[in-house]
């Protein structure tokens, strides 16, 4: 029988079918990402932050490809970066491949200039930089926000918020 108001003709069993398929493709996904975050989680924080180093070499790479631009790690730096999201901020072109890039240069950056270690967060399931008087900060989750808020200069005001907060932490 056909089923009602689905305008294709397709039978209710082939409906279950299609539906039962989805399913099972998005738990396979599931198992899959959550293996990929299991190795993650079970490697030392030298690991992770080579992983990390060699994603924002990766993105220095690709910026210089489709810019021209070079790009340090230096805060200078990120006024590069905000404008690449900020064309990106009417339609999102930029992939997950390069958002989690784009991530760990924004994680190296802090890091280099305040310090700290990469660590998985399996919560968020992503790399996550521990900083000694900031906490867990997420600098993937920070470029998703950023393309999210639509607001201009929102990665180097981001670390400038952190590098004040670092300046007044010493002072103490």
């Amino acid at each position: 029988m056909p089923v009602q108001g689905a305008g294709s003709g397709m039978d209710t069993k082939t409906l279950l079918i299609v539906i039962a398929g989805a399913a099972v493709a998005g738990i396979v996904l599931w198992l899959l990402l959550r293996k990929g975050a299991a190795k993650l989680e079970r490697l030392p924080p030298e690991k992770l932050a080579q992983i990390a180093a060699e994603k924002a070499e990766a993105y220095v790479h690709q910026h210089k490809s489709g810019t021209g631009e070079d790009l340090g790690f230096l805060l200078e730096d990120l006024k590069k970066m905000d404008q690449v999201l900020e064309k990106n901020f009417a339609r999102n072109l930029l992939d997950a491949h390069t958002i989690d890039h784009m991530g760990m240069y924004l994680g190296e950056t802090i890091r280099r200039l305040f310090g700290g270690q990469w660590r998985y967060n399996e919560g968020f399931g992503e790399l996550c930089l521990e900083l000694e008087e900031e906490g867990f900060i997420f600098p993937v989750s920070q470029i998703r926000r950023a393309l999210e808020h639509k607001e201009s200069g929102q990665v180097r005001s981001y670390v400038e918020s952190i590098a004040e907060r670092q300046r007044a932490a010493k002072g103490k």
